[in-house]
């Protein structure tokens, strides 16, 4: 019986053993032909993703270097522009610096509507009408300051024409420029600029003669009657068969097909495209002149 019992004894430890050694070897079979491969076919994967990566990034020091020498560049570039960079700039500061430069180019009508406002990324810029009339050389000298001054503004459309204009107390003729224009007041977002000292009045002004000036001076008669002069209106509203239109001096007058003007009448009146049209006796020279609704072209909107 002691015999038996140490025989069965032995026999349950080999068995428990194989047991446990067909456990680990399951266990390590599963490892060695299913997980690791596997994991490794994973890792060699991301390997290979690291090597493009790696490779993708050869060369990238020269480049930043070029990169950097670049902006360096960029920056002394700034620095040495004659012009004042400012981050952003309001209504109101446009107004008080387009009056300095009246101060400067001499006093001429004008009147200024902010339309709207630009811009993409860093930058951006406001815009404004500007209408109204003066002399040739103070309308010359106001943008040649405009553009040559310190600020950056740039006019973006310009409408010029010239006409006489006869006193009605005196007869005297002198030559009226109305104007229509759009400017850009542009700022940027670019800080640790050093402050230009240039001013308005270190601008050096180039005179001009004036291309309106005409070479025989016309008969025209003067406008004793105290008419309309539409060359130097502005339409303000449009419908059929009537228009009205301010003067520069701002009086309302409304108009119908056939309304008497100074030098002419009102010929048609188009509220399809909101004109008006008149036909103009010029000393002889019959001429036609066309009010539109609004005045310049708006492009921010």
């Amino acid at each position: 019986m002691k015999i038996r019992s140490t025989v069965s004894y032995q026999t349950r430890n080999v068995i428990t053993l194989l047991i446990f050694t067909l456990i680990i070897g399951s266990v390590g079979g599963y490892y060695m032909l299913f997980k690791y491969p596997k994991k490794i076919k994973f890792f060699e994967t991301e390997l290979k993703k690291i090597d493009q990566k790696v490779n993708a990034l050869q060369g990238i020091e020269t480049q930043f270097e070029m990169i950097q020498k670049q902006i360096e560049d960029e920056q002394a570039k700034l620095s040495e522009l004659d012009k004042q960079i400012v981050t952003d700039i309001s209504a109101a500061q446009t107004y008080t610096y387009i009056n300095q430069l009246m101060n400067y180019s001499g006093e001429f009508k004008i009147d200024m509507i902010f339309t709207g406002s630009g811009g993409n990324g860093g930058y951006g810029y406001k815009v404004f009408n500007l209408r109204g009339e003066g002399s040739f050389h103070n309308l010359f000298r106001f943008i040649w300051y405009m553009e040559h001054g310190p600020q950056i503004y740039k006019v973006k459309s310009l409408q010029l024409r010239g006409m006489e204009n006869r006193d009605p107390d005196t007869g005297k003729t002198d030559l009226v420029v109305p104007y229509e224009m759009q400017i850009w007041a542009m700022y940027a977002q670019i800080n640790d600029l050093p402050a230009i000292k240039r001013q308005l009045n270190d601008v050096h002004y180039t005179s001009v003669s004036s291309c309106f000036t005409p070479y025989v001076t016309r008969d025209i008669p003067r406008n004793v009657d105290n008419l309309l002069e539409v060359e130097r209106a502005e339409l303000k509203a449009v419908m059929p068969d009537k228009a009205f239109v301010v003067d520069q001096a701002g009086n309302v007058s409304i108009l119908e097909p056939g309304s008497k003007v100074y030098l002419g009448y009102v010929t048609r009146i188009d509220p399809i495209k909101n004109q008006v049209e008149f036909t103009l006796n010029k000393g002889g020279i019959v001429e036609k002149f066309v009010l539109e609704l609004g005045f310049g072209n708006d492009e921010s909107k």
